[in-house]
């Protein structure tokens, strides 16, 4: 059976759209001004910026009384909470498992934090391997974690594919580990590194849809060494 790796932040579920839910309710919470509200959204910088820094940062701008890490210890366990899978995503997973392929996800990240988020998205039916890269011990684009997935899916890397939205995580690691690759783009255009995707998308479905369309990858993977 091939083999189908799927990232889960910004590919399974868009981080930004559960970001606003949360803003939304915290600014609710602590009565805070519009402008205030989007400098929230700026200073998170798409999750990149270090969330104790974070939330000492909303503590002193904001004017509240808040333990940068008592917060991020409520952070992680709401935020997580909050993820859930869309209805188009959770048909093209089904989808795939109809075709006869099986489904990894490979992930950077804390181990507890990205299984809450899975555990809220309820996606373990159709799943045959998980790879978070702080269990693991290799962050993506590492080729550990593509041939950990392939290991726990019990499947090879040949003819399979890898879905993600980061340009070097997932695009460069997953064609370097001799993957076929989808893109989620989010308005973006290729700026690489390397080569173009197979295949660009603006959903998680599109591409799916697309990876189906295309089959498996035929011969041995050439991954890089």
């Amino acid at each position: 059976m091939p083999l189908l790796l799927v990232d889960l932040d910004d590919t399974l579920v868009q981080r930004a759209v559960v970001f606003e839910q949360w803003v939304a309710d915290f600014a609710d919470r602590h009565r805070l001004a519009p402008a205030t509200v989007d400098w929230l959204r700026e200073h998170d910088a798409g999750g990149r910026r270090d969330r104790i820094a974070f939330f000492a940062d909303v503590a002193e701008r904001c004017g509240l009384d808040l333990d940068p890490v008592e917060q991020l210890d409520r952070w992680r366990t709401d935020f997580a909470a909050r993820y859930r899978l869309e209805p188009a995503t959770v048909a093209a997973l089904h989808a795939a498992r109809a075709a006869g392929w099986k489904i990894g996800v490979v992930t950077n990240g804390r181990e507890r934090v990205q299984l809450a988020k899975l555990d809220a998205c309820a996606i373990y039916p159709v799943l045959d391997a998980v790879c978070i890269s702080e269990e693991i011990g290799a962050a993506k684009p590492d080729l550990r974690m593509f041939a950990a997935a392939a290991n726990r899916a019990r499947d090879g890397l040949a003819g399979g594919w890898m879905i993600g939205d980061n340009p070097e995580a997932d695009i460069a690691g997953g064609r370097n580990a001799g993957l076929r690759t989808a893109w989620i783009r989010m308005g973006r255009r290729w700026t690489g590194p390397g080569p173009e995707p197979d295949v660009t998308a603006d959903t998680f479905a599109e591409a799916v849809a697309a990876v189906l369309a295309r089959g498996p990858r035929t011969g041995r993977p050439q991954a890089r060494r």
